[in-house]
């Protein structure tokens, strides 16, 4: 499976897992600073996982504003990876540096473009729905919007690859050149990737689960928050070995 040659090649070195270690560390930045701000959130999906809401404004205020600077860092540093794929699935992972923070505001403009289509598309079926009363409708708008993201996806890799800004990265009709050159190759790499998301999915299931058998609330804690960091580690590796495999279907397509 392409997925996991790619997962493979994210930890066949000392430099790769130097760097899995690094992720891992941000990752659990992220958990920490999120855990500040959405509490109730966190125990809608983990079940008496015994976070308590903070009574510190200022405390919230600051993971805000770190959890932030974390999501923009890990976006702008995978883009940056994303540029060096090239056709036989070969990467480098960049340095450390602040350049992924360079990369996300460069990132901006077809963020922007591409969320304003996406609004666009929300408003139009919000108005077909008004007037036709026709859920099912919205339901195949969703569908459609959520299929179409890996398309993005890979007009996003290209962009990584010079981080140019070329008319056509703007244009809706370039989207359905990539769909036509890449449409099968998409879905067989889709379907891998669910394939791998739900066996992790399992995995930390069955962990989770069976911490309740943990006495110590203080141990308890300790398991499922590193439960946890594992879950959104998993989930942003995964990620990345599928935009990995979205980035080097976007190099073989030839202009």
């Amino acid at each position: 499976m392409e997925v996991i040659k790619y997962l493979y090649r994210m930890f066949n070195s000392k430099q790769a897992l130097l760097v899995q270690i690094s992720l891992f560390s941000l990752v659990g930045l992220f958990v920490i600073f999120f855990n500040n701000l959405a509490p109730n959130i966190t125990n809608l999906f983990f079940d008496n996982f015994y976070v308590n809401a903070l009574s510190n404004a200022n405390i919230v205020k600051v993971s805000l504003v770190f959890a932030i600077l974390i999501f923009i860092y890990l976006f702008g540093y995978l883009y940056r990876m994303l540029g060096s794929v090239n056709s036989d699935g070969y990467f480098q992972f960049p340095q450390f540096d602040l350049e992924p923070f360079v990369a996300f505001v460069r990132f901006i403009p077809l963020l922007l473009v591409w969320g304003m289509y996406y609004i666009f598309l929300i408003y139009v079926s919000t108005m077909v729905i008004e007037n036709y009363s026709d859920f099912s409708f919205m339901y195949i708008i969703c569908s459609l919007a959520i299929c179409v993201i890996p398309f993005v996806a890979i007009i996003f890799s290209k962009f990584a690859k010079d981080f140019a800004y070329h008319t056509k990265y703007f244009a809706i009709r370039y989207i359905f050149k990539i769909i036509y050159n890449s449409l099968g190759k998409v879905i067989f790499l889709s379907l891998q990737s669910i394939v791998i998301f739900y066996l992790g999915y399992l995995v930390l299931n069955f962990m989770f689960t069976h911490t309740a058998q943990i006495k110590s609330e203080t141990w308890l804690f300790g398991v499922r928050y590193m439960i946890v960091c594992l879950s959104v580690y998993l989930f942003v590796i995964l990620n990345q070995a599928y935009l990995i495999g979205l980035a080097r279907i976007a190099d073989t397509i030839r202009e």
